[in-house]
């Protein structure tokens, strides 16, 4: 869409599934006040088109940039609350050796913000800020909270994201704001800006404070890798892994085939060990599929590594198997389906839910490799409000049935599997896999 025809459809404006993780469990909004600073930005961009094309282009993306609001209460049950929290919602868990304590608090109205931590690899940022409130929160999207990071100012003409607000009590809350970019642009050492808004429910500024933090994220730059590829399949060009301490990406070259479907048909396979895509950014011509199961330990410790390429396919359903005639049970706390057909046609049998510490399993026999359910099936907690989401990866057992693992579940709440049979999956005869290590 060009800064004119964004223009004329601000209003209408609606993200991209493919862009925003689960958008089934998260609450999309863009207050009016947001639109209005985003048409002044398009006015702007048409205005200086010529002179300015890529500078524009960068504070577009910023002025929309972290719109995506997942608001989920949260009650902390210790006096080290942060860290407990950081625990439960799997921020910052596998860090402790990375992350930058920052601390710095600013006190606007009556609201008192403090930028907690911090931590980068080029392609991603996470920063946790914590908000206290002189009024109880509403604990949904009508509190209006929005993180932002400046990302122009670090040269970044584009990036993408998603905010989560995780409340602590009445009182306090904890935003997580996780960007990614394509381009591997976050800095090492940077002056990084941040700014903080509230809104009422007027849509009238109750808060907005900015900061400016000088950080230096050199230990967890060690700890980075990349593997090319560089082969090319069914009109796209499949080019390297980078792997972090946060996450790899796998990164695309879509060429004309489009982006949709994308992140169900790759799956990184490290030594026996297979991981699916679990969100995704794409530019106009490339595309960056996160994989957060996979960090940059395992790669750098394998010896065996694969891409495995399963099809692009747009067919969409309107209602999956588990809407119809599922059979569920409940063991160990998690409930889940004990049998489940594909849109594949494939039949899969659940024999059994492990939990066992920071773990569970899902034990699935099945005649073919069930990768068709490892890109579709996550965990959440099974509550009202959907606090956490856990995706999976699989391995082989012994009997050569397979089993679905999802680490770092560090609650003891009633859990559900969740199952996104949305998509048809390509024949596994006709998968293309290449072996990279």
């Amino acid at each position: 869409m060009n800064p004119r025809e964004l223009l004329e459809n601000i209003d209408n404006l609606e993200l991209d599934n493919n862009e925003i993780n689960d958008i089934e469990t998260s609450e999309m909004y863009m207050p009016d006040i947001v639109k209005e600073r985003v048409r002044k930005k398009v006015k702007s961009t048409i205005r200086h088109r010529k002179s300015k094309k890529f500078k524009i282009a960068a504070s577009i993306m910023i002025g929309i940039f972290s719109l995506a609001v997942i608001s989920t209460p949260v009650i902390a049950k210790s006096n080290s609350i942060l860290s407990e929290l950081y625990k439960k919602i799997g921020i910052f868990d596998d860090f402790e050796d990375y992350k930058k304590f920052i601390g710095t608090t600013k006190e606007e109205n009556g609201f008192k913000v403090t930028i907690e931590e911090m931590i980068a690899t080029p392609n991603t940022m996470i920063v946790a800020v914590k908000i206290q409130s002189p009024t109880p929160f509403s604990k949904d999207a009508e509190d209006h909270l929005n993180v932002g990071i400046n990302l122009e100012k670090m040269g970044m003409s584009s990036a993408s994201g998603q905010i989560s607000t995780q409340y602590i009590d009445d009182y306090n809350c904890l935003i997580i704001n996780e960007a990614d970019n394509n381009e591997g642009l976050f800095p090492e050492k940077s002056d990084i800006s941040i700014n903080v808004i509230k809104l009422n429910k007027e849509f009238e500024e109750e808060l907005n404070i900015n900061f400016d933090i000088n950080a230096d994220f050199t230990s967890a730059f060690r700890d980075v890798d990349r593997l090319e590829i560089n082969k090319s399949s069914e009109g796209m060009d499949i080019k390297f892994i980078t792997s972090s301490i946060i996450e790899s990406n796998l990164f695309v070259n879509i060429k004309d085939v489009g982006s949709k479907g994308l992140i169900n048909a790759f799956i990184i396979k490290v030594d026996g060990r297979y991981h699916s895509g679990t969100s995704m950014s794409s530019s106009e011509s490339e595309s960056m599929i996160e994989f957060k199961t996979l960090k940059y330990s395992e790669i750098n410790e394998a010896e065996n590594i694969s891409v495995i390429y399963t099809g692009l396919t747009e067919e969409e359903f309107e209602k999956t198997q588990l809407e119809k005639d599922t059979i569920w049970k409940e063991e160990n706390g998690i409930t889940y389906p004990k049998e489940i057909i594909t849109n594949s046609n494939n039949k899969y049998k659940i024999n059994k839910a492990e939990r066992e510490s920071s773990k569970v399993k899902l034990h699935i026999e099945g005649d073919i490799l069930p990768i068709d359910l490892l890109t579709k099936v996550t965990l959440y907690e099974d509550s009202d409000v959907i606090n956490n989401i856990w995706y999976g990866t699989m391995y082989k057992e012994e009997d050569n049935n397979y089993i679905i693992e999802f680490n770092v579940v560090n609650n003891q709440e009633a859990l559900k599997v969740n199952f996104n049979n949305h998509w048809r999956q390509g024949n596994i005869e006709d998968f293309k896999e290449i072996k990279i290590k």
